[in-house]
C-alpha cells in the first residue's frame, strides 16, 4: 500500500497485554477517530514518502500535526516522514499519566515507533517539538537517529507557559469542575477535534486532574536551559545534532540555541543568512505558537542534514558553521 499522504490512526495501549488495533485510510472528519482500546489511547498519524531516511517530525508549540504537513510533503521526495499528533494535542485522545507531558509522549512515541517498525529516525522539530525530540535521545536513544533543532526555547518564558499550559487548567478544575475545564477553549478544542475526548475531560477527578496539571507546570521552569530539560541532561545526548542558530528575542532567544549546541557532545550551530529574518516575519504574521515549521529554508537545510551530514559525518555544505 501507498504510504504517500496516507492519514493512519494506530491505538496504542499501555497493557502490553492488549493487542494494539491499527485503522488504515480513516476520513479525516474527526468523528473517524477509533475508540480508545482497554487501557489504552488512539494517536493520530501521518506516513508520507516512500523510500529513503526515516524521518519524525514533531510540529512546536501546541500545533497539530497539519501544521508541519507542508514541510512533511516537501521532505517525501526523499525521506520518509512520520507526523503524529501527540496526546492533548489535534487529534489524538486525551491523556493524563506520566511524571511531565514530555514523559508521556515518548513514552507514546516510543510505542508508535515500535508499533510502525519505524525508526531508528532523525528527530526534526523546533521548539516544543525539539525538547521532546531531546528527551526522546535521551529516554529511547535506539530510537534517535540524529536531531535537527531549531528555535529551542527556555528562560523567563518559562512561567508563562507553565501556566497557560496547564496551571489554568488546574484553577479551573479545583475552583468550578470538569465541565467548566471542557469549555476552557484549549480543550474545547480537543474535544471539537475528536469528540470522544468529552468523556475523557469530563470524567476525571478534578482534584487528581488538577494535581497532574500542578506536576506538569512544575516541570516547566526558568531555571531549565531548554525547558523540560534538566542541568546535565544536555551533555548526556549522544547523538549526531544539528542546531540552528535562527532566533527571536523572547521566547527562543539565541543563547539557547547556542547553550544546546556546546552541551551536546559533537553539537554543530549552523547560521543560515536570513533564517532569522524570515523566522521574525512569519512570527508576526502568524499565532501565537505557529508557524515554526513554514520557514522557506526548512526542508533544504534539514535535506542536506539527513542525506549528508547524518550518512557522512560531514558539516553542512551550504550554511555557515559557527561551532562544532
Amino acid at each position: 500500500m501507498a504510504l504517500k499522504k496516507c492519514r493512519h490512526w494506530l491505538e496504542i495501549s499501555r497493557d502490553s497485554n492488549v493487542r494494539a488495533a491499527v485503522h488504515f485510510n480513516r476520513p479525516e472528519s474527526s468523528d473517524a477517530m477509533p475508540s480508545t482500546s482497554v487501557n489504552g489511547n488512539s494517536i493520530h498519524y501521518e506516513l508520507h514518502g516512500h523510500a529513503g531516511p526515516a524521518i519524525v517530525l514533531t510540529p512546536g508549540g501546541r500545533s497539530p500535526l497539519t501544521s508541519a504537513q507542508p514541510l512533511a510533503k516537501k521532505l517525501a521526495d526523499s525521506c520518509r516522514v512520520l507526523l503524529w499528533d501527540r496526546p492533548n494535542l489535534g487529534s489524538s485522545d486525551l491523556c493524563f499519566s506520566g511524571a511531565s507531558d514530555l514523559e508521556m509522549w515518548t513514552d507514546q512515541l516510543h510505542e508508535l515507533l515500535r508499533r510502525l517498525d519505524f525508526g531508528p529516525a532523525v528527530f526534526v522539530a523546533a521548539s516544543s517539538g525539539a525538547r521532546l525530540s531531546m528527551k526522546m535521545a535521551l529516554r529511547y536513544p535506539e530510537d534517535v537517529s540524529a536531531l535537527f533543532l531549531w528555535l529551542l526555547s527556555g528562560g523567563a518564558v518559562a512561567k508563562q507557559l507553565a501556566f497557560n499550559y496547564y496551571g489554568e487548567s488546574a484553577n479551573v478544575a479545583e475552583q468550578a469542575g470538569m465541565t467548566a475545564v471542557a469549555k476552557l477553549p484549549y480543550w474545547a478544542a480537543r474535544i471539537q477535534a475528536n469528540p470522544a475526548n468529552r468523556a475523557r475531560i469530563l470524567t476525571q477527578n478534578p482534584n487528581l486532574f488538577a494535581a497532574t496539571m500542578r506536576r506538569w507546570a512544575n516541570e516547566i521552569r526558568e531555571d531549565q536551559p531548554i525547558i523540560g530539560l534538566q542541568d546535565g541532561e544536555l551533555e548526556r545526548i549522544r547523538t549526531k545534532t544539528r542546531v540552528v542558530a535562527g532566533s527571536d528575542n523572547t521566547s527562543h532567544r539565541r543563547d539557547r540555541m547556542e547553550h544546546a549546541a556546546a552541551c551536546i557532545p559533537g553539537a554543530e550551530l549552523i547560521d543560515p543568512p536570513g533564517f532569522r529574518e524570515e523566522w521574525l516575519a512569519t512570527r508576526q504574521a502568524s499565532e501565537i505558537g505557529t508557524g515554526f515549521e513554514s520557514i522557506s529554508q526548512l526542508p533544504s537545510l534539514i535535506l542536506d542534514f539527513v542525506t549528508i551530514g547524518v550518512s557522512t559525518g560531514r558539516t553542512s555544505t551550504q550554511d555557515t558553521v559557527v561551532s562544532e
